[in-house]
């Protein structure tokens, strides 16, 4: 349910690294929110954090690593201890966090000078004469600070952002572009609700405050955020303050808020406050959002463990005093984590929940409850199930009733020997939906159901070449006399690294589908940093072939060719990008 727990795994880079996550990235590959963790992945992969040197702040720069974590993390290494393994084992630390650490820092380094690092990126990719898209992207690392921005044109539209984060022990200031996450996320945070709950972190206690990094506004607050931490003593506590004021298609909107957290060895409890202005209504056909031209939304919030359950708590309340809530128990039995999730929202409500603000609300309001469980065998096992039952009780165009449904979901990973490893992904829905039937204007309310059935394995098959196989199956019924429809992608992709700082990928996807209801879809990395997702509606074919050089130890060229052939229509784009850091002392 909180963002910081959506730790994916870039689909080419990062295979060997986070295996068991590879069948959850394409449900969170069209969220904002998922960017900046994407970005954080790549940026520290490549220059590590130096756990003998940084601070706990510096460590929640990492998606899933919270200040409280981060400061337990750190006291181990202030005692001596230098092994990522000894660490995990004496915090109990998650397995994402595991594949984090070791990932994201090292201990093989010494302390850095003033700065320490710097990255520039600069990138073109053009499709069909008719489409460009320039980047330019720059991120330095001081002792004290960190300050980066880009610039981003598609075709005539430019976007640019900036940040700036300066830091003591105690307090960190956030300018420009950053964002703010607190409890659940339901006032702040990028709450992703109960549907993929089975991720999330035991403990809501935490504020987070970092700039904004993704080269991609949506989703960012533009302003200043302040920080006061105490991690040092044995209850600590947080405080923030918040002021964003931006403009999203020629709309001005104003954010002040604030969020404060305070544990003890009895309970770990917050509040948080956020008011919204308008200078004018916002407008939306798809679904009710933000009314008039001011909002304040209160949250509180709380978490407590009771030897190995932990519950986690938010409510939030409007000013015209409609409500919605959120409640997470998670239990560690032996190997094996039980999750159980609780939502309910007033029909009535809006807010942005994490989107920050936006031209319409993120999600239509609903109740549900999930249910799920992460179980791990033996080391090579890994299998995650869950159970949502909702209702959607907030009308919309597309759906002029409440709506209900469930989704049954089943992932099963497995380590084969050294390098290779299988991924099983089974999936049923069932839910209420709206059809407009044919030359008609009234939407009618049927019952469809969908089943997916994934399966993902990749192998060495030598040292310098691997490969990765993918087939992504759905199947829909419908109501109102509408047809059944399947859905079907499939690809193959070799990575092959002949030589130290030469890299080939070649990615072919064929996919068959005759509507989205039924289309898969895959992530594809074109160059570093560079995530597109590949929808498999229509008939049609796919190919990447993409290449990087480091040409110095601190100088990367990457380029890619793709051509997309969809219902007979031949799509060819092509990108060229430079990557230069800070050569290694």
């Amino acid at each position: 349910m909180t963002f910081l727990s959506v730790l994916v795994s870039v689909s080419v880079s990062l295979l060997s690294l986070a295996e068991p996550l590879l069948a959850q990235i394409d449900d969170m590959a069209d969220s904002p929110w998922a960017l900046p963790v994407w970005d954080a992945i790549e940026r520290y992969r490549q220059d590590p954090l130096c756990l003998n040197c940084i601070e706990s702040n510096d460590l929640t720069a990492l998606p899933g690593i919270g200040i409280n974590t981060a400061a337990r993390i750190m006291k181990l290494v202030a005692k001596g201890i230098r092994s990522v393994a000894t660490i995990a084992d004496t915090l109990c630390l998650s397995t994402d966090q595991i594949i984090i650490l070791n990932t994201c820092t090292t201990f093989d380094c010494t302390c850095p000078p003033t700065i320490q690092s710097a990255r520039m990126r600069s990138r073109v990719r053009m499709q069909n004469g008719n489409y460009s898209d320039m980047l330019t992207r720059l991120d330095v690392d001081a002792s004290v600070a960190r300050i980066g921005g880009f610039s981003r044109r598609v075709n005539d539209t430019l976007v640019y952002g900036a940040w700036l984060r300066v830091q003591t022990k105690n307090i960190s200031v956030v300018l420009g572009n950053f964002r703010a996450k607190s409890s659940t996320g339901l006032v702040y945070g990028g709450s992703r609700f109960s549907r993929t709950v089975i991720n999330t972190e035991s403990s809501v206690a935490d504020i987070k405050l970092q700039p904004w990094t993704s080269t991609w506004l949506d989703g960012s607050l533009r302003g200043i955020g302040i920080l006061f931490s105490d991690s040092i003593s044995d209850k600590p506590m947080q405080l923030s303050a918040l002021y964003s004021n931006k403009s999203i298609n020629g709309r001005n909107e104003i954010l002040i808020g604030g969020i404060a957290s305070y544990q003890s060895p009895l309970l770990n409890y917050g509040i948080g406050y956020q008011r919204l202005q308008y200078d004018e209504p916002s407008v939306s056909t798809g679904m009710a959002t933000v009314r008039g031209l001011t909002q304040s939304l209160f949250s509180v919030f709380a978490d407590k463990t009771f030897f190995n359950l932990t519950l986690s708590w938010e409510v939030v309340l409007d000013q015209e005093k409609r409500l919605g809530t959120s409640i997470i128990a998670t239990s560690l039995i032996a190997r094996t984590k039980l999750i159980g999730a609780l939502r309910w929202f007033d029909r009535d409500l809006r807010s942005p929940y994490g989107n920050t603000i936006t031209t319409q609300s993120y999600i239509g309001n609903e109740m549900g409850i999930t249910l799920g469980a992460q179980l791990r065998f033996q080391p090579q096992w890994q299998c995650e199930v869950s159970l949502d039952i909702h209702r959607t009780i907030t009308r919309s165009v597309g759906k002029p009733q409440p709506a209900k449904g469930y989704d049954l979901l089943l992932d099963v990973t497995h380590g084969i020997g050294k390098g290779a490893s299988l991924s099983l992904r089974l999936r049923y829905e069932q839910d209420d939906d709206g059809w407009k039937l044919p030359e008609s204007d009234i939407t009618k309310m049927y019952v469809r159901s969908r089943g997916t059935v994934q399966a993902d394995y990749s192998f060495s098959v030598i040292r310098s070449l691997r490969l990765r196989l993918r087939v992504d199956g759905r199947a829909a019924q419908f109501g109102l006399g509408r047809s059944s429809e399947t859905g079907l992608l499939a690809f193959t992709e070799f990575v092959w690294q002949p030589f130290e700082g030469i890299s080939l990928r070649t990615r072919l996807t064929t996919f068959r589908s005759p509507s989205i209801e039924v289309a898969p879809y895959a992530v594809e990395v074109e160059t570093e940093g560079m995530m597109r997702t590949v929808v498999g509606s229509g008939n049609g074919d796919h190919s990447l072939v993409a290449v990087s050089y480091s040409l110095l130890s601190f100088v990367t060229i990457s380029a890619a060719y793709i051509e997309t052939v969809r219902n007979g229509l031949r799509d060819i784009a092509g990108s060229v990008q430079i990557d230069a850091r800070l050569p290694n002392n």
